[in-house]
């Protein structure tokens, strides 16, 4: 010491007075000072790990952005011509931040839940020092907004990664929610119904359906087949005939709407009964007077209909000849 108290550069060892605690973040490069007092001359740093280095003569230690994140205890010292001092500065690599992303899906509505997250899907964002994610050890799993009664087209469903089954040296991950879009279902429906009609002069044909899906409407189309004429319409059919039918269910909130297979259907014709007229003739009479004069009366109309539908004529076969005894 000088005789006013001051004290001689040199002639006490350093004294480290910087803190003993740092820290940075993995990517990004950084620097610590080792700071004294009494002019030390030379500083150093042990125990360094990869990517750190130390300059002994400004006592600053560098941190490159590739040091491994983790926490470490580095022996720090200051050194003058009167002695050393030693700490212990414990410095920490946070790890950086990577944002796991869920990957958005399109559902149709009625998706098992199962089926939604185990489709799940992300997207990591935030490398550093040209990383990509094959720095990604473990898996995600998933949770979702999404039900199997969340409607069509509802807005704000989301899919967000659990993110602690994921592992990285480098790096800690901050979950971000994917977005589910839920469209329509699809509707199946099936024509059903009786098949075989015979003609009552009514509107028949099948009018039922099972559908699946779709709350919707039900309309019937029908229409002739083969040799029947009977353009597509919603009113059933009347004619002898063989027709088919198509039915349609209409969309709702969460189906769509949905067409069957054309069910065919026939309507038979109905049997009318064909009486001979009887005959009185004499003995002798031709057969061909007999069956020229023959008439006949048709029964088993429906629908009041009277003979008036027969078109044609019929002809005649007898049992009788000309040498049929009389009586």
């Amino acid at each position: 010491l000088l005789a006013n108290g001051e004290v001689v550069p040199g002639s006490l060892p350093p004294v480290i007075t910087s803190s003993l605690s740092a820290s940075s973040t993995y990517g990004t490069a950084s620097s610590y000072t080792i700071e004294a007092d009494f002019s030390p001359s030379s500083f150093d740093a042990s125990i360094l790990p990869p990517g750190m280095s130390i300059n002994t003569t400004t006592g600053v230690l560098t941190v490159g952005a590739a040091t491994n994140a983790g926490t470490y205890n580095i022996t720090i010292t200051a050194t003058n011509g009167s002695g050393t001092d030693t700490e212990t500065l414990v410095y920490t690599v946070n790890r950086a931040t990577l944002t796991i992303t869920g990957g958005n899906q399109n559902v149709t509505y009625g998706t098992p839940v199962a089926t939604v997250t185990g489709a799940g899907t992300y997207t990591p964002t935030g490398f550093v020092n040209g990383e990509t994610s094959s720095v990604i050890g473990g898996a995600a799993t998933y949770t979702t907004t999404y039900t199997t009664t969340t409607a069509a087209g509802t807005a704000g469903v989301t899919i967000t990664p659990v993110v602690t089954g994921l592992t990285a040296t480098n790096y800690s991950f901050t979950p971000a929610n994917g977005t589910i879009t839920i469209s329509k279902a699809n509707t199946t429906i099936t024509a059903t119904g009786t098949t075989t009609f015979t003609y009552t002069g009514a509107a028949q044909g099948p009018a039922t359906s099972t559908v699946t899906g779709s709350t919707g409407a039900v309309t019937y189309s029908y229409s002739g087949t083969g040799t029947t004429t009977y353009p597509a319409s919603a009113t059933r059919p009347t004619n002898a005939g063989t027709y088919q039918v198509i039915a349609t269910v209409a969309t709702d909130a969460n189906f769509n709407a949905a067409s069957s297979v054309a069910l065919g259907f026939t309507i038979n014709r109905v049997g009318l009964t064909i009486t001979a007229g009887n005959q009185n003739v004499a003995y002798g009479t031709s057969v061909t007077s007999v069956t020229n004069a023959g008439t006949f009366t048709a029964t088993g109309f429906v629908n009041s209909e009277t003979s008036a539908v027969i078109g044609g004529a019929a002809t005649y076969t007898t049992t009788y000849t000309t040498t049929t005894a009389v009586g």
